[in-house]
């Protein structure tokens, strides 16, 4: 692969690196002023202003999982020699397991659908074995295929047959790819599951309908939640799921959670040690790509995410979590998939605000800001569009499968689902325990 620069210092950036490879990378690139001049695994940081002196037209890979913005910043200063890389960092089969599970190295003839970094590292894995492997890209002028590497040979769509073996590389499918797809021998890369997923994956297998028809509570970080709605969930023995850096308040109350969901690479690798020392046996962290033999936590459930952006324009939701949890840009939207496949039937959100004073890392946009010894460290962009769209499709899920799930924040933006009064919500929860 040729030497390129990233754009995009976010967690995606971490898988990335890992996944082609540090000496591939000239820079990464990022317009975010406290993070430029620092390193991500010994990468440097540029501004833009940084990289536009540097740069000789080198390949430009976006690792952001928002990126239209960087799109139109890139083109508006006459640069088009850019690829979109899938969110890695949200768990990725490596090159060598997709070739051996499709069997490629018995073809002699491949086609890809899709040209990015994915496209790169299993052509390259694969004409190690054999150099003389005939390596082909489906024309699709969506793919900024005049920088394709001339080991290519582009063919158009219908110029490839039903006998043909295809890989789907290519992140954003259209009515015509999926079109094409249903009629070909295709083989789609998004869907291997890593090994080291699949050993969870059985353990995850058996918390379905570990607790049909019962009733929990999904805490968010916002600043309506109130340490006495913490101990009464604690007195009244609810479920519940907490999240993120929610052990900061634990001197404060005797509540813990009964489940535990970490979504974010750059949180859990900023918070390492804390998190470390929770000795939760119940808690959920997303397998993330870049996680070592030494990083993981013993008794830990951890999950898969997808590293399509199914929740930029095909937003879904999981129905079965030892296979897959799809992103919504918030970590609630993790914890409603992981607490439907467990059977929760009745569901109540509590604080859920949705809305954040200036960046989300300054003090006031979480519970328990006020509880941490130093400023957070890490927090990643608020999209709350993104969140909502996800939200909504939470809730169509559950209205069709007859689940209810209540909105019992006090306050806050969030409208899509039924408002409930938390406190009359504790009362029959009281009630019935008598």
């Amino acid at each position: 692969m040729e030497k390129c620069y990233l754009f995009g210092g976010g967690s995606n950036a971490y898988g990335v690196i890992e996944y082609i490879g540090k000496n591939n990378i000239i820079a990464v690139v990022d317009n975010e002023p406290k993070l430029q001049n620092e390193y991500i695994q010994n990468v440097p940081i540029y501004s833009f202003e940084k990289f536009l002196l540097a740069y000789t037209g080198e390949l430009i890979v976006i690792t952001a999982a928002m990126y239209g913005e960087i799109v139109e910043q890139l083109e508006a200063n006459g640069i088009n020699h850019y690829t979109i890389a899938p969110l890695i960092i949200m768990g990725m089969a490596e090159e060598k397991q997709i070739a051996n599970e499709y069997e490629l190295n018995d073809c002699k003839k491949i086609y890809f659908l899709g040209y990015n970094i994915l496209t790169e590292r299993i052509s390259e894995y694969l004409l190690e074995k054999d150099p003389d492997k005939e390596l082909c890209i489906i024309d699709d002028k969506d793919q900024f295929l005049q920088y394709i590497p001339e080991r290519y040979k582009l063919v158009p769509y219908d110029k490839v047959t039903k006998n043909d073996i295809v890989v789907v590389c290519k992140e954003k499918l259209d009515e015509k790819d999926l079109l094409f797809i249903q009629s070909n021998n295709v083989y789609d890369v998004y869907d291997v599951i890593p090994k080291k997923n699949k050993i969870y994956g059985e353990r995850l297998e058996r918390l379905k309908d570990s607790h049909k028809n019962e009733k929990c509570f999904i805490i968010g970080n916002g600043p309506s939640l109130e340490i006495k709605d913490l101990e009464r969930i604690h007195d009244l023995k609810i479920d519940n799921f907490g999240m993120n850096l929610i052990y900061n308040i634990y001197p404060m109350t005797k509540w813990r959670p009964t489940y535990y969901v970490i979504t974010e690479y750059n949180l859990f690798r900023t918070y390492y040690k804390e998190l470390s020392l929770l000795e939760h046996k119940n808690m959920f962290i997303k397998n993330f790509f870049c996680l070592k033999k030494s990083d993981y936590f013993n008794e830990t459930l951890y999950y898969t995410g997808y590293a399509r952006r199914a929740y930029h324009e095909d937003q879904r939701f999981s129905e079965d979590i030892s296979k897959i949890v799809y992103s919504g840009y918030s970590v609630m939207y993790d914890a409603i998939q992981l607490a439907v496949y467990m059977g929760y039937s009745e569901i109540y959100l509590i604080g859920a605000d949705f809305n954040y004073l200036g960046s989300p890392e300054e003090k006031g946009n979480h519970v328990y800001d006020n509880y941490m010894t130093e400023k957070r460290k890490f927090a990643g962009k608020s999209y709350i569009d993104a969140s909502m769209k996800a939200l909504r499709l939470a809730r169509e899920y559950a209205d069709a499968h007859g689940i209810k799930i209540y909105n019992a924040t006090r306050g806050g933006n969030l409208e899509i689902f039924e408002r409930v009064d938390v406190d009359i919500i504790f009362e029959q929860c009281k009630e019935k325990k008598l």
